[in-house]
């Protein structure tokens, strides 16, 4: 056992990984179908979100929440144009150098790890307050001389809890993913272009 042990010791760790100029923009091109992937998944959530919110407001449901709901409906606008604007893919250099190409990719992965670093600022701040608002409502709504009012509370209480594990979790998934993105610039810092 320690004969395997000593081995994977002492393997050679190679600092600089060459590869040529295919490999790389094969590489730089996988990670942008992968991140155009979750703009459109980002896109459609947005999207249909969008759409219920238009559908609650011209059909005058809940009109106590209209005024939290636009805010709401815009808070949902502005992400789609944050997500647009930080991640959409910019062109590659159309040079034939390995090292503008490179340059590039690592160019790239830099703005969106910060994107991504920063996303509970452009991403998760801007839901907070009509949602704070609305629950706000719903709990100046709540009328405790009558029976139902411990359900409504409790509820309540479930919206709350629900909203704060889903944004929770939305604040993880970025995370993880500015987490993976720091791995690959790292990855990418060993590369040297042919």
């Amino acid at each position: 056992m320690s004969d395997i042990k000593d081995i994977w010791k002492n393997q050679p760790i190679e600092e600089d990984v060459v590869m040529n100029i295919k490999d790389l923009t094969e590489h730089a091109r996988s990670f942008s179908d992968r991140f155009g992937r979750r703009n459109l998944l980002l896109y459609a959530w947005s999207a249909v979100n969008v759409l219920i919110h238009i559908w609650a407001l011209s059909t005058g449901r809940l009109p106590a929440f209209r005024a939290p709901m636009v805010l709401m409906l815009l808070a949902y606008i502005f992400v789609a144009w944050q997500v647009w604007l930080r991640f959409t893919p910019r062109r590659a250099p159309l040079q034939n150098s390995g090292q503008a190409v490179l340059q590039f990719h690592r160019q790239e992965l830099e703005r969106q790890h910060g994107a991504v670093a920063k996303a509970w600022l452009w991403y998760i701040l801007p839901f907070w307050p009509p949602y704070l608002w609305e629950l706000a409502i719903w709990f100046q709504r709540i009328d405790f001389a009558r029976p139902g009012a411990k359900s409504s509370l409790f509820a309540l209480q479930l919206a709350v809890i629900g909203g704060v594990c889903f944004w929770s979790f939305v604040w993880m998934l970025f995370s993880r993913h500015a987490t993976r993105m720091e791995l690959e610039l790292e990855r990418i810092s060993r590369v040297r272009a042919e």
